[in-house]
């Protein structure tokens, strides 16, 4: 029997069925110079963001006070997402104070001399039979009885009371219920002193109610009843209408949440503000310290956070309340000195945090407009997408980005009548301006006030079809137009894209959601681009990568809701496999989930649809790979008995073979075949046209595939 390898074709869906030396699929594989690699899985390595801080303002949540604002003002914003806007009003000093605070830099503070704020009752503070939930943090600044919060009349009476929450003259909390006959109240042990925050939960579960101090239960007891439906104000800082024994201290993040019994044991107090989790994680980056460590960032639709490596903490700004990330944009970053400069688009303005000790992200000083996103080229901080324009690019002055205003230490913007909407501005020391007909590019001229950069067309009558589908690897520019994806290097363009992959794209992904595509840059030779492959997919759920350094592509099936990139350099795609026979010469290297080195190694990384951040280092992928088509027997038809993968697979792999007798033909697919014990598989196909398909199960330990030999005789007669 003659033994024929045919190896695994590169894949050019667009010509496969029509030249044998292509492939017409393979799946979840980097493409090799003359084999294919696997691709790892999306391996998550943080808590939820979305489960770790996104419950907190919910349906249940019906009063919710950050206790934010300017410092000294009356205003008590509540910012509950369950219920209806609710006006509390200010009695006496009390106030925003911005000398203490737990969360955002500001608190409530009362003096305990007729201070409290008011709200009418409302049937969203109706408890009823079921559970619930008061909790917040407070800061006693005087000894004796305090009362805290609660709804009741002047007298404190049952026939009129729901609930009050105190602090007794023995320093301890007390709740109290009515059912309307009579009070049931639960004390704790705990001391709550003058000088520090704690954390205080009173909670209804089924038929108890429970009192909880810096999460630790402080106290129990019985309640079946229902809770007295009380017509008077809700007042915090008071006993309801009580006046007398009123909070002498700092109160924050008070939240009333009907229906829910939030805690039922032990927990650890929350360790940022609550807010609404409604809107994708949308926004994902890392800057580094000036001593080389790596801190990770991202934002959702409403919100901010860093990763501590344990949790995420909310970093959002202080004023201004939640950010309001358009549905299908997402957050843009660039690190510019010890700063992290972010973006939301044209509903909010430029937002930074210091790197090195910054607490919360703010405002940029300067007057920076509005704009889409922001993107640095050289010694200048640029917007892009102005609201006021789409045409126009802003960039700051030399040097300092907090200033904006044009004229200014080199401070300007710049039009562009034709080309249609600025998409992007990528590049570094050069920059690109992709627009959505037109290329530029942009250099900065170091001696020249008055023009400052220079803009040139490189490419016209083309241009980028997604505001984030443009991305460089050194002075070269991949991008994704209405007609395929392009490399521009200088004023050169190549369809790298052409005759290979552009009509199965087209074929194959979500019309409506083509301006979305994402295109990230890896340190290796890999640019990846993710889309959505139909209407119905919620999330991305493919990549393309493309090897720039062999000019070849692959394709993988990956879910996630945003891609990113950890850092700017040293970025490492391969699996964790150990280094031998791995030509990378990497691919054991540790990942970013180990922490081992704080300057660490970042990765190409993802959030998925849980909420997690995730690196491409987890147990390889499914992966199908196809061979090249041929005459086995030419001018034969061919009886192939055997079929051996040429994969260092740890086993489990099977193999198809695929027939036809002319290229007009059909391809028709047989059985997939599990592998013998001498590694080989028994296909038993005959046809005149063949080609073998390996398949290598999800988790299956590989490094290469370079393709199939398979045993065959002639078939019959020429």
């Amino acid at each position: 029997m003659p033994k024929v390898t045919l190896p695994f074709g590169e894949w050019r869906p667009d010509l496969a069925l029509l030249d044998n030396q292509f492939a017409s699929e393979v799946e979840n594989v980097f493409p090799g110079i003359n084999s294919y690699k696997p691709m790892p899985s999306l391996l998550p390595f943080t808590t939820s963001l979305l489960s770790t801080v996104g419950a907190g303002n919910d349906s249940f949540t019906k009063i919710l006070l950050h206790m934010d604002g300017a410092d000294a003002s009356t205003t008590f914003t509540d910012s509950n997402a369950g219920g209806s806007a609710h006006t509390f009003t200010a009695a006496g000093n009390a106030q925003i104070d911005t000398a203490d605070s737990k969360f955002g830099g500001a608190s409530g503070l009362f003096d305990g001399t007729g201070d409290w704020i008011s709200t009418p009752d409302h049937a969203d503070y109706t408890l009823g039979s079921g559970d619930f939930t008061i909790d917040g943090w407070i800061k006693p600044n005087a000894t004796g009885q305090l009362n805290l919060a609660g709804q009741c009349d002047s007298a404190g009476t049952f026939p009129n009371m729901a609930w009050i929450i105190l602090r007794n003259p023995s320093n301890h909390l007390n709740l109290q219920v009515s059912d309307g006959s009579a009070i049931t109240g639960v004390t704790g042990s705990a001391s709550v002193v003058t000088g520090s925050w704690y954390h205080f939960a009173a909670v209804r579960s089924g038929n108890s109610l429970l009192l909880f101090v810096n999460g630790i239960l402080d106290g129990t007891t019985a309640f079946s009843g229902t809770v007295h439906d009380s017509a008077n104000n809700l007042r915090i800082g008071a006993a309801g209408e009580v006046t007398t024994s009123t909070w002498n201290g700092w109160i924050d993040e008070f939240r009333l949440s009907v229906g829910v019994a939030r805690w039922t044991a032990n927990f650890t107090p929350p360790n940022s503000p609550y807010f609404s989790a409604t809107g994708a994680v949308c926004g994902l980056t890392a800057a580094r310290t000036s001593a080389g460590d790596w801190k990770i960032y991202a934002g959702t639709q409403k919100r901010l956070f860093i990763f501590d490596r344990v949790n995420w903490i909310d970093v959002s700004r202080t004023a201004g309340g939640d950010y309001n990330v358009p549905t299908g944009s997402l957050w843009t970053f660039k690190q510019f000195g010890t700063f992290l400069y972010a973006c939301s688009g044209v509903n909010d303005v430029l937002q930074r945090i210091d790197v090195e000790a910054g607490v919360n992200f703010a405002a940029v000083a300067g007057s920076p407009p509005q704009a889409r996103s922001v993107t640095g080229i050289g010694d200048f901080l640029v917007l892009v997408g102005l609201s006021s324009n789409p045409r126009k690019i802003r960039w700051s002055s030399i040097n300092d980005p907090t200033a904006w205003t044009v004229g200014i230490n080199l401070c300007d913007e710049q039009e562009f009548p034709d080309g249609g909407p600025v998409k992007s501005v990528e590049g570094d020391t050069i920059g690109y301006v992709v627009q959505d007909r037109c290329i530029r590019s942009m250099q900065f001229l170091p001696n020249d006030t008055t023009l400052i950069f220079t803009f040139n067309k490189v490419l016209k009558d083309r241009g980028g079809i997604s505001d984030y589908g443009a991305v460089t690897v050194g002075d070269v520019l991949y991008f994704i137009s209405e007609d395929g994806f392009y490399a521009l290097v200088g004023t050169q363009v190549f369809p790298i894209g052409q005759d290979k992959i552009n009509e199965w794209w087209f074929a194959n992904s979500d019309i409506s959601r083509r301006s979305l595509i994402q295109a990230v840059a890896a340190h290796k030779p890999y640019v990846l681009f993710a889309y959505h492959s139909s209407s119905a997919a919620p999330t991305y759920d493919k990549i393309l990568v493309y090897d720039w350094s062999i000019q070849r592509w692959g394709k993988a099936s990956i879910s996630a809701v945003i891609w990113g990139l950890l850092a700017s350099t040293g970025i490492d795609l391969d699996t964790t496999t150990t280094e031998a026979g791995d030509d990378l010469l990497d691919s054991g290297a540790l990942s970013l989930d180990s922490f081992s080195y704080l300057g660490g190694r970042p990765l190409i990384a993802a959030f998925d649809a849980n909420g997690l951040l995730s690196t491409l280092t987890g147990p390889n992928l499914r992966a199908t790979m196809e061979t090249v088509e041929a005459h086995i027997v030419p001018g034969m038809r061919a009886y192939v008995s055997d079929a051996y993968p040429l994969v260092d697979s740890a086993g489990g792999a099977l193999v198809s073979a695929a027939t036809r007798e002319r290229l007009q033909d059909h391809v028709v697919w047989g059985a997939e075949t599990p592998l013998e014990v001498t590694g080989s598989a028994s296909v038993f196909s005959s046809g005149r046209l063949q080609r073998f398909r390996v398949t290598t199960p999800a988790g299956d330990v590989w490094t290469h595939a370079q393709g199939v030999l398979v045993e065959a005789d002639p078939d019959g007669v020429a």
